[in-house]
This record gives C-alpha cells, sequence and structure tokens, in this order.
C-alpha cells in the first residue's frame, strides 16, 4: 500500500466521506494508465473505508503543461456541479446522483499532495465496476457481454441513452465541453439501465464567451468531423485541438446510436475518415442510411448487416429517434448548429418512454357455479412483466388462463414496463353447486271404488218344460234306410272344442255389470 499525503484538497460535497481529506490509501501498482494519468484503487481515505469504494486518478503532465490544465478544469466542474446538486436537493429534494445517474463518476474531490516524494495533482471518484457497471468499450468487443447487450429489450437501451443526454445537458449548462467521448469514455449498468462518463479531466470549461477552448484529442469514430480533420487522416496521437458547444453534440448522437444499434451510423462505409464521408454525402449526394451497394465506398462484406440494418431501423427504432439521428448525420455533418440539440433529444427519448397499459382484462363470464372453470382473458402494451394475484404470479406471455374460483373474487392484473405499470381488475360471483339432501317423489291419490268382498253366486233357477208325443214314441218303424260303405266309413272333418271355462273372464263380466 501506497500513502498521498495530501496539502489541499476541494470536495464536490456529494458524499460526507469526503468533508475532510487528509491522506489517501492506495494500492501499490496502478491498474490503468493512458496519455493524462494513472489510475489506482483507492483503499481507504484518512485510513477509514470509504461508503462507495473509490478510484484515484493521478495526472501526468507530458503534454505541455496538461496536468496543471486538466487539474484547473476538474475544480471549475466540481464547482459547477456542487451548485447543481444544491439547486436540485432546495427544488426537488434529490441530488445529483440521484436525478442524473450517468454523474455517478463525477470526480468526488480532487487534491494536491505529495507522492514518491513528489508534488502530484489529482482527483477521486466512484469504482464504476463496484456498482455493477461494466466499460461499454468492453461490452463491444467481448462476444459474450456483447450479446447479453443486443438482446436488452430496446427500451431499456433507450433509458440508457436518455440518461446520457441528460447528463450532457447539465454539462452544457455548466459550459463544460467533453471533447472526447467514445467507449472508453462511457460505462453502463444494464441491471439499473444506466450510463455513466468518464475522463472528465480531458474536457475545458468556457466561462467567458471570449475563452479559448483548445484541448487534447485523438482520432476515433466518435468524435465531430470538425475534430477528426484538425487531427488528421492517419495519426492516432494526442493533438492540441480546438472544441466548441456542438463537437459533444455530435459525439452523443453517435453514442445514442450505440446504444441501440452497437455500431456506428455509417458502418456500411469502406472507412469513417472524412474522405470517404464526404465522398458519400457531397460528390454522390447521399441520405442515411440510403447507399448505392455498387458504390466503391460500400463495404461489400456487410451487404446482408446492411439490408438487416436498414430493416431494424425502419421497423423497430422509433421514428422520433431516427429523424433525430438523420438530421444531425445528413445535415450536421457540415453545419454544427443544425446537429440535434440535447433538449430535442430529451424529448425524443421522453416520447418512447410510455408507460405498460391494459386495453381489457376480464372474464369469460361475470357468474358462475362453484368448481366451474371460468377463463380470464387480457391485452396489454408496453409490459415487460404481468402479475395477477390471488395465488396465480407470473402470465408474462400469455394473454388467457382458467381460474377455478370457489367464493366471490376480485383478481388483479399489473402490467409492469420499463416507464410505468398499470393495473386493472375483474369480478367473479359465485354461486354454490346445489346439493340434494333429500329427495321426495309425489304420488297420485286413488280413489278406490271396487269392493272385493267374497261375491255370492245363487245356483240360477231354470225351469225347462219337455212336451213329449207318446203317440210318436210308440211306434214302431216299419223298415230301415241302410247306409252305403261310403257313409258307414266315413270320419267327421272337424273335431268339436271342448268348452273351457275362464275364471278371469267370469270376474271382469260380473264386476263390469256392478259398476
Amino acid at each position: 500500500m501506497k500513502v498521498i499525503q495530501v496539502n489541499s484538497f476541494l470536495s464536490t460535497n456529494l458524499i460526507s466521506d469526503f468533508n475532510q481529506v487528509a491522506t489517501i490509501e492506495i494500492e501499490d501498482k496502478p491498474f490503468s494508465e493512458g496519455a493524462f494519468g494513472e489510475v489506482y484503487f483507492c483503499i481507504s481515505i484518512n485510513s477509514k473505508k470509504t461508503t462507495t469504494p473509490q478510484i484515484i486518478k493521478i495526472l501526468k503532465g507530458n503534454l505541455s503543461g496538461s496536468a496543471d490544465l486538466n487539474y484547473i478544469t476538474i475544480q471549475k466542474l466540481q464547482k459547477k456541479l456542487s451548485k447543481k446538486n444544491d439547486e436540485l436537493l432546495q427544488k426537488q429534494s434529490k441530488t445529483l446522483l440521484e436525478e442524473y445517474p450517468a454523474f455517478l463518476a463525477i470526480p468526488q474531490f480532487s487534491f494536491i499532495g505529495t507522492f514518491n516524494g513528489l508534488q502530484v495533482k489529482g482527483f477521486s471518484s466512484n469504482n464504476l465496476k463496484s456498482l455493477g457497471f461494466v466499460e461499454f468499450r468492453e461490452v463491444l468487443e467481448n462476444d459474450q457481454l456483447l450479446d447479453n447487450y443486443q438482446g436488452l429489450a430496446l427500451e431499456k437501451k433507450m433509458m440508457i441513452a436518455y440518461r446520457f443526454v441528460s447528463a450532457f445537458k447539465i454539462l452544457k449548462e455548466c459550459s463544460f465541453i467533453h471533447a472526447d467521448m467514445k467507449p472508453e469514455a462511457l460505462f453502463v449498468n444494464t441491471q439499473t439501465d444506466t450510463s455513466a462518463i468518464i475522463d472528465y479531466d480531458s474536457g475545458v470549461v468556457t466561462d467567458n464567451i471570449g475563452d479559448e477552448a483548445t484541448t487534447w484529442g485523438a482520432p476515433n469514430d466518435w468524435v465531430a468531423p470538425e475534430i477528426w480533420k484538425q487531427l488528421g487522416q492517419v495519426s492516432n496521437k494526442q493533438r492540441t485541438i480546438h472544441v466548441n458547444l456542438f463537437t459533444d453534440t455530435w459525439s452523443v448522437a453517435i453514442g445514442i446510436h450505440y446504444f441501440f444499434a452497437t455500431c456506428h451510423p455509417l458502418f456500411y462505409l469502406t472507412e469513417l475518415s472524412p474522405r470517404v464521408i464526404e465522398e458519400y454525402f457531397l460528390n454522390h449526394k447521399n441520405k442515411w442510411p440510403d447507399i448505392n451497394k455498387n458504390a466503391p465506398y460500400f463495404n461489400q462484406q456487410y451487404s446482408q448487416i446492411y439490408d438487416k440494418y436498414v430493416n431494424f431501423l425502419n421497423t423497430q427504432v422509433p421514428s422520433e429517434i431516427k429523424d433525430r439521428l438523420s438530421n444531425t448525420i445528413n445535415r450536421g455533418y457540415l453545419d454544427p448548429s443544425l446537429r440535434t440539440s440535447y433538449d430535442n433529444w430529451k424529448l425524443a427519448l421522453e416520447k418512447t418512454q410510455k408507460p405498460a397499459e391494459i386495453f381489457f382484462f376480464e372474464p369469460d363470464t361475470k357468474v358462475a357455479m362453484d368448481g366451474v372453470p371460468v377463463r380470464l382473458k387480457w391485452n396489454t402494451d408496453k409490459a415487460h412483466t404481468l402479475l395477477i394475484d390471488n395465488g396465480i404470479g407470473d402470465v408474462t406471455g400469455l394473454n388467457e388462463i382458467k381460474v377455478y374460483p370457489k367464493t366471490h373474487s376480485t383478481y388483479r392484473l399489473t402490467a409492469i414496463g420499463y416507464y410505468g405499470n398499470d393495473e386493472a381488475s375483474a369480478d367473479i360471483k359465485i354461486f354454490p353447486t346445489p346439493v340434494i339432501e333429500s329427495l321426495k317423489i309425489p304420488t297420485p291419490d286413488f280413489e278406490t271404488r271396487l269392493n272385493l268382498n267374497p261375491i255370492s253366486i245363487q245356483s240360477p233357477n231354470i225351469n225347462v218344460s219337455i212336451n213329449f208325443e207318446t203317440n210318436k214314441l210308440s211306434q214302431t218303424p216299419t223298415s230301415f234306410i241302410i247306409l252305403n260303405d261310403d257313409i258307414q266309413n266315413a270320419k267327421p272333418l272337424f273335431k268339436k272344442e271342448e268348452t273351457h271355462w275362464n275364471i278371469s273372464e267370469i270376474f271382469y263380466k260380473i264386476k263390469k255389470s256392478m259398476s
């Protein structure tokens, strides 16, 4: 562990840990080093661990007194941001970091001290990686990180862009020009949908109209065309450049495009130098994102990617965002004053921040019997998560379910969006299933008219008189007729049936006669 003995310091008054700084304990070796300084992990301040882990940047003075100029720039910015913080606390009871999380890496304090026997100047800022951030350059270069980032919902990327441009709006109000915005100067946290800006020491503050706005810069894909021309076509060395408040507006537009497309808006050109871009815009009068694929400056290896890119712009990117990009790229390339302002960027990005909305949530029947399933249906928009209470839980990706309420029930659907939530309820009244406790079957009351007492039947009184003529009976026949053989041998063809008495028929006849 090494110790910096602090001789003087200035706090930005954002964290109480830095109201007094006497010693800074750092690791023995820097974890990063650039043209403007060395960066160390901070172990403690005044021998105490800080609430939020810090990094310490010790400025280098190897570029024409850059350490002194960068230190002055940091202190000017600190004072302006501290004033903004006080105004927010007074008006909204919010700190600068709460309202503008992209400022999480602004200098917490600056200092002059003694380190390794030499006087040094530097500043402290939050350790973004300890807060869940990843350097945006690393996201773009690491395949796994890039896949994860590209898989984010477009709304989350738009929120990251919104917080990015909101911070630049405040920087403009502080007359601060970053002048070196690039992937290495940005961190992102995909859990909180936040971007964070670093490398404030390479910028410049223009307090007065006549102030000369000069700093150091090197070519990269994000710098404004006018800066690229000052730096030359090929050299990557740091050089003194002249900047103004418009130079950052180009870089911010490129950054917004990178946030949702992870590439430069003119990626399909053979190179991003002014020579090729001016050929694209001026000699052939192209309008982004259109291009003739047969043009010599079109990169043929990106042919299929270009087609998908244009389809993505036309079908998924909100028109407000596409229009602002078109305005900056097509008109602002040659005329910086025509580039989209931070205010207009904020308005365009705010229009994309629509809360979740429930169009309807209702049962297929409002009255049901206990145990009979009821179908709940709904339709929503801008919701990434859908929840229903009463023990149902997450129904994301569905538009209907069956429920089995046993009593009168109210179901509440919550649609959770990136920019706000919506709720709706559905009532179902339940009648209990009928239960048969006893069964009574009515029977008819018959009136009996039939008396089934024993029937007494007397013998009939039959009086038959038979008269015989005796004289004829006493006469003897004088002759007999002899039958021929045929008659004698004849047999009756029919046999007389015997008479059978049916007691049922007799009973019926008697019953009928008595009624």
